[in-house]
């Protein structure tokens, strides 16, 4: 018997489309299942170890992503480095911390770590850059803090206890944890903790300069020109 053209036709497409069905289910079976509902990995500080000579330039490790050298001068041994805690969404950190080395007897200014890219010591700095505006200074062998910017007119320096002043920094070395609503200065150990609301970086909004710190080395962080010092040989920073 002649079978119909118009119904070989229709079978001929039927059977196309169950292949075609059997492939598709095979291809969906195949597939892991629930691929697309994977939440994002949780944000890590990654592992970093920065260090720098002052004397040479000369730099081994590596920062966070935005981190890094923001101003050098005056002279080849002073430095400005800025630090972002929380670059990116999957990079997250809460504390630096940074060592100082010392290389001789340190004179003037030799540190100044605060939160605002115009901090330029006594707690001094440009309004409306952060809320807090706190920084810690070594000048001398005499450390340090304040929490305004600018001061009340009390000076709003914090009292680090126990008092580490004076320093004992000849060949000698510092380090510091820095860290929302905590500071501490050592060896000896002395802190600035929630009591007195230092604010490095500061998260006191509305407009905070996010998760910044910014470190000066044998200078201020910002001008003027005349606070400048010596001393300060190398600098170890890691953040967690």
């Amino acid at each position: 018997m002649k079978i119909p053209a118009t119904f070989r036709c229709l079978t001929l497409t039927l059977v196309t489309l169950a292949i075609f069905a059997g492939l598709t289910a095979t291809t969906a079976s195949a597939a892991p299942k629930g691929a697309a509902m994977q939440p994002p990995p949780p944000p890590t500080c990654p592992a970093n170890l920065w260090t720098l000579d002052l004397n040479t330039g000369a730099q081994t490790g590596a920062l966070l992503p935005g981190s890094g050298i923001i101003s050098t001068g005056p002279g080849i041994t002073r430095r400005v480095v800025g630090l972002d805690l929380r670059p990116t969404a999957l990079i997250q950190c809460t504390k630096a911390n940074i060592v100082v080395e010392y290389e001789g007897i340190p004179t003037d200014w030799t540190v100044n770590i605060g939160d605002s890219p115009t901090n330029n010591g006594f707690g001094g700095g440009a309004s409306g850059t952060t809320l807090s505006c706190a920084e810690v200074q070594v000048v001398n062998n005499a450390v340090n803090a304040f929490k305004h910017c600018p001061p009340p007119a009390s000076g709003g320096a914090l009292p680090l206890l126990p008092n580490p002043n004076p320093l004992s920094l000849k060949d000698g070395s510092l380090k510091f944890v820095v860290q929302n609503n905590y500071l501490s200065v050592g060896q000896p150990f002395a802190s600035a903790t929630s009591a007195e609301s230092f604010h490095i970086p500061d998260t006191l909004g509305p407009n905070p300069d996010g998760s910044k710190i910014y470190a000066a080395f044998n200078r201020v962080i910002s001008g003027p020109g005349d606070r400048i010092g010596t001393g300060v040989r190398r600098v170890m920073i890691t953040l967690e």
